[in-house]
């Protein structure tokens, strides 16, 4: 993303499709501007790469057919890096992605990113909805797991719709990850008017203390996995490849609630039994 891309025009809201898929389309031209290439063909090659991915975007006729893969965890494999191995060690990942980028980056218009997540952040939160190698699968594992479950109780529609925000915190999260079962124990944020002493009185337990470290013992993890990975980018860009530019997800709102809170055979029951309240 560009800087450009968060400044959007004043008269965005009146721009049809078509106008805003040009102007984004132009930030991604512009995009080469922030990059330190390492050598003049290294911006050029950048550039025809990007120009030929977005003719086609605009239904032009390219120079020739791009070819961008979605590689997944194929560079790790083809390269000895067994998929626990890549979630807990970033730096033997981008290895294996910057080795397997090197071998086809003629071939491809845009190269992989790693296709992993830090795992020791999941670990130090308790993370629940999934299961990955070492972590409820075997340590051979090829990738992980989604465990379903009824995270939002039957009774609980009134509560969800009422006040999203506070069930999300102090009923979903703790389900959701180990780490934030304290939560429980802090009343709704909207108590904190005026003297906020006693609504703030939970934060004097060593639970909710111990929680609070953990958050920022997460944070830490984080910014080490995007400090290793962010070099990785950078350095794809500044040969003159391009990364995948495919980042974007969606949910339906019915999956977000059929996957995240109620559990397929609960959701379909509530199609019938409560449609109103899961409308």
């Amino acid at each position: 993303m560009t800087d450009n891309m968060l400044n959007k025009p004043e008269n965005w809201g009146e721009l049809n499709p078509e106008q805003k898929r040009e102007q984004r389309l132009n930030w991604l031209a512009d995009s080469a501007k922030g990059i330190k290439f390492v050598s003049a063909e290294a911006e050029k090659r950048y550039k025809t790469k990007l120009q030929r991915l977005i003719n086609v975007y605009k239904v032009k006729e390219p120079d020739r057919v791009p070819v961008a893969i979605s590689a997944g965890e194929t560079p790790l494999y083809a390269n000895g890096v067994d998929y626990h191995t890549a979630i807990y060690n970033y730096e033997k990942a981008v290895q294996a992605y910057a080795k397997f980028n090197e071998e086809h980056g003629v071939e491809l218009d845009s190269l992989s990113a790693p296709s992993i997540f830090p795992a020791r952040v999941i670990d130090i939160l308790d993370f629940k909805l999934y299961a990955w190698p070492g972590h409820g699968i075997p340590e051979s594992a090829t990738g992980y797991q989604f465990n379903e479950g009824e995270y939002m109780q039957t009774d609980e529609y009134d509560a969800f719709i009422k006040n999203p925000s506070d069930f999300w915190m102090r009923t979903y999260m703790p389900r959701m990850f180990g780490a934030f079962e304290p939560l429980r124990k802090v009343g709704p944020l909207t108590d904190i008017i005026e003297f906020p002493i006693g609504s703030l009185a939970p934060l004097a337990s060593p639970d909710v203390q111990a929680m609070l470290q953990k958050l920022m013992d997460a944070g830490k993890e984080i910014a080490r996995f995007g400090k290793i990975t962010g070099k990785f980018s950078r350095q794809v860009e500044e040969k003159g490849y391009l990364l995948r530019l495919s980042r974007t997800i969606a949910h339906a709102p019915f999956d977000m609630l059929g996957d995240t809170l109620r559990g397929t055979q609960p959701i379909m029951k509530d199609m019938f039994r409560q449609p109103d309240k899961l409308l």
